[in-house]
């Protein structure tokens, strides 16, 4: 292991160490610079072309352009979606639905609540053939829904 003296610092005088000049400069380099320097500015010639070019022209209209374009995407792609909730639910099968409800904690009160009465046409529901359900129905329906038969 090194002795911690090893690390002592050293006191240096800057008068002490040799001075060499590093840098050479050529001769009148810095009474020449001023003209070199302006030889290799050149200053841009004023153009003719009217102050509305047409790379400022698009600059400008691109983007403008861009919007113009995505609104009239998006615009026509809402409304040629119209939502159809009873379409899209007459796409899931039964069986789905009722399991989504048995998992869900959604309760018949809850859904009861959702049905607005005065928007529902109870006239036509009165007069479509109400099938009734015989004894063997109902069998078949307890048999394939056993597992909510607790909750009835």
């Amino acid at each position: 292991m090194k002795d911690d003296k090893d690390h002592i610092k050293k006191n240096i005088n800057l008068e002490s160490l040799p001075k060499k000049q590093v840098y050479v400069v050529p001769e009148n380099y810095f009474n020449e610079l001023p003209t070199i320097i302006q030889t290799r500015v050149v200053q841009p010639e004023p153009s003719s072309s009217p102050i509305l070019s047409w790379s400022n022209a698009l600059r400008f209209a691109l983007p403008v352009l861009t919007l113009i374009m995505m609104l009239v995407y998006f615009g026509t792609r809402i409304n040629n979606d119209d939502l159809n909730v009873e379409a899209m639910l007459d796409d899931v099968p039964t069986e789905e639905l009722v399991a989504f409800l048995t998992e869900s904690d959604i309760t018949t009160e809850d859904l009861l609540s959702l049905i607005d009465i005065n928007e529902l046409d109870l006239d036509g529901m009165l007069q479509e053939d109400i099938r009734l359900i015989n004894e063997d129905d109902w069998d078949e329906i307890m048999e394939e829904y056993s597992d909510l038969e607790n909750e009835i």
